[in-house]
């Protein structure tokens, strides 16, 4: 894949395009892209899809100008697509010549996690022991080489850890939603 470079985002290629759009079907991925979009200063109308094959096509089709694939998705359509930009501290393995979101000068554009939740008020004994077990279950290689090849890493987080992450996401995704005018669905 060829890598993706600043002018590929930049200003002037998308608004020179006619109706430039941008394509989502997650909330947080519509807040990540509208990160990218201010970020630039350019004027992009969002297209919402009902699911991410529906958004997969239209990125395929060019009825969108840009849109956030997983990686697993992008790797399925081999060449129909061009990946710009990967999130994450470090490049996608499987795209090495593709720069992530913070090289291009997009930090707020992270890579979206996933965490083991309980219900409040579940004792801290019972926590602690839930977040042992799992912690061992995602150091077994076969799950560490399985979620790689889904194109996701392992981030072993001590609850509080996770909870403070989990925090300091939702404000920086909250205060992006409400500067692109965003309200809750």
């Amino acid at each position: 894949m060829p890598a993706f470079d600043r002018s590929d985002f930049g200003h002037d290629a998308i608004a020179s395009r006619s109706n430039p759009a941008y394509g989502s079907s997650v909330f947080l991925i519509q807040v990540l892209s509208e990160a990218i979009i201010r970020a630039r200063g350019i004027d992009v109308a969002s297209v919402f899809y009902r699911d991410s094959s529906g958004l997969s096509t239209a990125v395929m089709s060019s009825q969108v100008h840009f849109g956030m694939l997983s990686l697993p998705t992008v790797t399925a359509l081999g060449n129909k697509v061009k990946i710009l930009a990967v999130t994450g501290a470090e490049r996608a393995p499987q795209y090495p010549g593709v720069s992530t979101f913070v090289e291009l000068g997009l930090p707020q554009v992270q890579s979206t996690g996933f965490s083991l939740n309980a219900p409040v008020g579940v004792p801290k004994t019972v926590l602690a022991k839930l977040h042992a077990l799992t912690s061992q279950v995602l150091k077994q290689p076969e799950i560490v080489a399985r979620f790689k090849q889904l194109g996701f890493d392992v981030a072993d987080q001590a609850p509080d850890a996770a909870a403070k992450r989990l925090l300091d996401e939702g404000a920086l995704f909250a205060d992006i939603a409400r500067k692109a005018g965003i309200q809750p669905q």
